[in-house]
């Protein structure tokens, strides 16, 4: 008997920025024929600003208490910080992270809530000079402190307003939307394999460096999206393919590693095991044949990357008994972590594509009429999911 597995929302945004940003570390880089795996540390953390922007939107305190003395007849003017004061050393740093991402990728409408604050307070280009401290002199009776109590007060305001619970609404429905209809798909999957084998790919393209020692990717969108074409319309002529019954993807552009793919592929875990193995297979395939040493790949399932994932509580890939109790947790984070955490990411950064692009994808949901003996179409079909903003 498949029990049912209850729908949890409990990704916080820090848990999500933390993937984020440890996915966005990594990247690969190619120098005199040289491979290398190289970890960025230039990363200022977005999960840090989005939590700047929480606890100014759930407290009613400022950041400074401007006190004013007099000395030998001298107007004294000095800034005592309260709770929120100690974000404003940090905050030329959350600018330029902001300004970084703001050209090319959509952010979650809290920072963007942000930008739209600093940008009418003629802070979001501000720079002053010197080190950035509370007594700064702005103008002749203006200072940093007052900026930035000034700041706060506007996030406050305008997180009330209608129009900014829209938008925070209607990107939770989108993201919704797309983990019911994967949801959808899974569930039709263990209805008629007991057993799933559930592997993961990071599908990705090679990087050469620039002047700078900056990662450099010059694949267009349009290369990619026909290389990944080409790897699912593939199926029928590679024996890997064989007990695919299903799949998830999900294309992103990152600073560092351009486009690439996130793909999750379930097989019928009644007829194969070995979930690395059939994972490096599809990875090799990309690497090797579909991109001709273009590409290359991350393997999630290995045993370093899910023993890493059971630890923080998240690991839901590998083998699946949907009638095993033993297994209920891996299903149970199977909905609520792996696929949801790829819809979700959605709501904090997306990338600014010219035109609207499908971002995600699966295969057609099996019907709930659909026999375990029928046979099945060599091939998977691709199904319809939200397109880009």
């Amino acid at each position: 008997m498949i029990s049912e597995v209850e729908d949890l929302d409990d990704l916080t945004s820090g848990m999500i920025y933390t993937e984020i940003r440890e996915n966005s570390m990594l990247f690969h880089v190619k120098t005199d024929d040289i491979d290398t795996y190289v970890i960025n540390q230039n990363h200022f953390n977005l999960g840090y600003i989005e939590k700047f922007v929480d606890n100014v939107i759930t407290s009613d305190l400022l950041a400074f208490q401007r006190i004013v003395t007099t000395q030998n007849g001298e107007v004294l003017v000095s800034f005592q910080p309260i709770r929120l004061g100690i974000y404003l050393i940090r905050l030329p740093l959350m600018i330029a992270e902001l300004i970084k991402h703001d050209q090319s990728f959509i952010l979650s409408e809290k920072l963007m809530l942000l930008i739209e604050c600093l940008t009418e307070l003629g802070m979001y280009a501000m720079q002053p000079i010197g080190e950035w401290h509370p007594e700064l002199q702005i103008s002749h009776d203006k200072y940093l402190a007052d900026c930035f109590n000034d700041l706060i007060n506007l996030l406050r305001f305008r997180s009330q307003q209608t129009s900014f619970k829209k938008k925070l609404s209607n990107r939770r429905s989108n993201s919704e939307r797309n983990y019911k209809t994967m949801r959808a798909l899974i569930d039709s999957l263990f209805a008629r394999h007991v057993k799933l084998l559930i592997v993961r790919l990071d599908l990705y393209y090679r990087c050469g460096i620039n002047q700078h020692n900056r990662s450099l990717n010059n694949v267009t969108i349009e290369q990619a999206k026909s290389d990944f074409r080409r790897f699912l319309n593939n199926q029928r002529h590679n024996a890997i393919f064989k007990q695919l019954v299903g799949y998830i993807w999900k294309l992103e552009n990152g600073c560092e590693k351009g486009f690439h793919y996130h793909f999750i592929g379930f097989f019928n875990g009644s007829l194969v095991e070995k979930d690395w193995h059939y994972a490096n297979q599809l990875g090799l395939y990309w690497s090797d044949v579909i991109t001709d040493k273009r590409g290359y790949f991350h393997n999630c399932n290995t045993d370093e990357e899910k023993d890493k994932y059971w630890s923080k509580g998240m690991l839901g890939i590998g083998m699946i008994n949907a009638e095993s109790e033993n297994d209920k947790l891996l299903r149970c984070n199977l909905y609520n972590k792996v696929i949801r955490y790829l819809v979700k990411c959605e709501q904090y950064i997306s990338y600014k594509f010219k035109k609207k692009e499908r971002v995600f994808g699966t295969s057609h949901p099996l019907s709930s009429e659909s026999k375990p003996g029928r046979k099945r179409s060599s091939q998977l079909a691709d199904s319809e999911l939200t397109s880009s903003p």
